[in-house]
């Protein structure tokens, strides 16, 4: 499902199943905006603290989320970050950030080496990724099995970023390699397409109550991954 373009206003809102595309949109809440599965991707702002325990951010697209307010990254959340030459994901947050769960980062083989990226800003940190998952992909977006990168991930005051020291296609000895917190490893991608509940109020309706579409800015890897899933989907949103 996308919401796309405005303002939308809630008196709660939560998240169970599926995937939430922003496109410029302003979600408001007059509670704590709750993800408790699924995935929110794409572009826009959460206008409350948001805890979520499903997956913000999409490892094939850029995601650029404004969060007004606190972020919680509960245990079974998951960080999805794709950090490109010309682009990249981020996340901020205006509020104090409190970390757990999983960081997923992809890296563009071309990202500059020695250059610090900043992926989620900040204005106070507590607790960190419980794992996290680096790997490559190539000029056609396609991940490389068979790669090494060698960086260095930085918990700052305000912003934690990652510097790649070092990203080739060649394989060690011992088959594989990576930094910090180990190789590279299999991308887990949600494979639930349900669409859960989202309660509240829309001061601005869009559509019918559910828009269904994709626009053209829609990278090519993330339409494929939607409409390979839209045969089987069931998509529902209820206000009160």
């Amino acid at each position: 499902m996308l919401l796309s373009n405005g303002v939308v206003s809630f008196q709660s809102f939560k998240q169970e199943l599926g995937v939430i595309i922003l496109d410029s949109i302003y979600i408001l809440s007059n509670a704590i905006v709750r993800v408790e599965a699924g995935s929110i991707v794409g572009i826009g702002r959460i206008g409350n603290t948001l805890n979520n325990s499903g997956t913000l951010g999409e490892s094939y697209q850029f995601t650029k989320i404004d969060i007004d307010g606190d972020c919680h990254q509960l245990p079974t959340s998951t960080l999805r970050i794709m950090i490109d030459t010309d682009d990249q994901s981020l996340v901020n947050v205006s509020g104090d950030v409190y970390l757990d769960g999983a960081l997923s980062i992809r890296l563009g083989l071309g990202v500059p080496v020695g250059q610090e990226i900043v992926f989620l800003k900040y204005e106070s940190i507590v607790g960190d990724f419980q794992s996290v998952d680096i790997r490559t992909f190539d000029e056609l977006g396609d991940d490389m099995d068979e790669s090494t990168c060698q960086y260095q991930l930085n918990r700052g005051e305000k912003s934690y970023s990652i510097l790649v020291t070092q990203c080739t296609s060649q394989v060690g000895a011992d088959g594989g390699g990576g930094g910090g917190h180990g190789g590279p490893s299999m991308i887990i991608v949600p494979t639930n397409v349900v669409i859960g509940s989202v309660v509240g109020v829309a001061f601005i309706v869009l559509g019918a109550g559910t828009i269904i579409y994709f626009r053209h800015k829609i990278q090519r890897n993330l339409k494929y991954y939607m409409e390979q899933r839209r045969a089987s989907s069931s998509k529902h949103i209820a206000f009160t």
